[in-house]
């Protein structure tokens, strides 16, 4: 009897103890289950906030895509592909300090990511930092041996002309030359114009006032729309708009559905005061212009300028309040 009663207790004993047991493995379960469950979620909500930054990016609405992605951070706040995608809608908008704390911040997660540094090279060029591209644009070249091709160029930026020469003469004797190059191998390699522009830096200038003339000299042997851009900018740069009238016009013959050499005709003609045939310049470039806010306001810009040369001050207010209102969506 007394055995009997021992059994019984043990029994009971034992009852309890896994159902302790398995009360506390549900628990368990549960608290997992709703932890994986929130994490899904949570990934859930990232895609599809970055998926509609991506979708808004592809339109051109870089405001509503830094919006998307201001809900991601909310998620995940330090992703390497979210910074990267700041940092190229940031550039988009010419934000380029917001776009270069950004893309600085995926490059620390990822330092050796091709695209990144591609996206941070393009930032300080556009901040005119040569400098600062020039040192990324190494890494860049350390990777794919066609980079080496702009890295002639950020040393001929850079004022230095001897490595721009050593790199030129590497390029050349592997047929890497390019069009864009050939007339740098005509003038730095062969020494034609090496001792002017050393005499040039010692007076205290910059080896890039001799760049035009290369780009000159590269857009008449290539006549690519790539090679005209980069001679507009520099022009405008330098403020020679009677070249820039001349070369916007050439252009407007070989590219008239390019609205960038409109506007740069347009700038021209204002900036030499013939302000009534800049107008229908800038009317026509504006009628080729697809889904690119930041090109839109520079012409209503130049439009204002125009019809204010025009004494039509009106339609220059008109057109100046178009681009300031444009800017403040940006």
């Amino acid at each position: 009897m007394v055995a009997k009663k021992i059994y019984l207790f043990v029994f009971g004993m034992l009852i309890s103890v896994i159902g302790t047991a398995q009360g506390d493995s549900i628990d368990y379960m549960e608290k997992k289950n709703t932890e994986l469950l929130k994490k899904e979620q949570k990934n859930l909500d990232f895609q599809q906030y970055f998926f509609d930054a991506l979708a808004q990016k592809a339109i051109g609405n870089y405001d509503k895509a830094i919006v998307a992605l201001e809900n991601c951070q909310k998620v995940y706040p330090n992703d390497k592909a979210l910074n990267f995608e700041f940092g190229k809608n940031y550039f988009a908008m010419e934000k380029f300090l917001e776009a270069e704390e950004f893309t600085k911040k995926a490059l620390f997660i990822d330092p050796n990511n091709y695209e990144i540094l591609s996206l941070l090279k393009n930032i300080y060029n556009k901040q005119q930092n040569f400098k600062a591209a020039l040192d990324i644009q190494k890494q860049l070249a350390a990777q794919n041996i066609d980079e080496k091709i702009d890295l002639v160029l950020l040393y001929i930026k850079n004022n230095e002309v001897d490595e721009a020469r050593t790199l030129l003469r590497e390029l050349d004797e592997k047929g890497l030359l390019t069009d864009t190059l050939m007339p740098f191998k005509e003038t730095i390699l062969q020494g034609k114009i090496s001792q002017p522009v050393k005499e040039h830096i010692a007076e205290g200038g910059k080896y890039e006032d001799f760049t035009i003339r290369q780009l000159k000299q590269a857009f008449e042997s290539e006549k690519s729309f790539e090679s005209l851009k980069s001679l507009l900018a520099e022009l405008l740069n330098k403020k020679e708009f009677l070249d820039l009238d001349k070369y916007s016009k050439s252009g407007i013959e070989l590219f008239p559905a390019q609205p960038l050499v409109y506007l740069m005709s347009g700038t021209a003609l204002n900036n030499t005061k013939q302000y009534k045939d800049a107008i229908p310049v800038l009317e026509e470039g504006l009628a080729y212009l697809i889904d690119n806010t930041t090109m839109e306001a520079e012409f209503y810009d130049q439009l204002s300028l125009s019809h204010k040369g025009t004494s039509n001050n009106v339609v220059a207010t008109e057109y100046l309040n178009k681009a300031k209102n444009i800017r403040k969506k940006l």
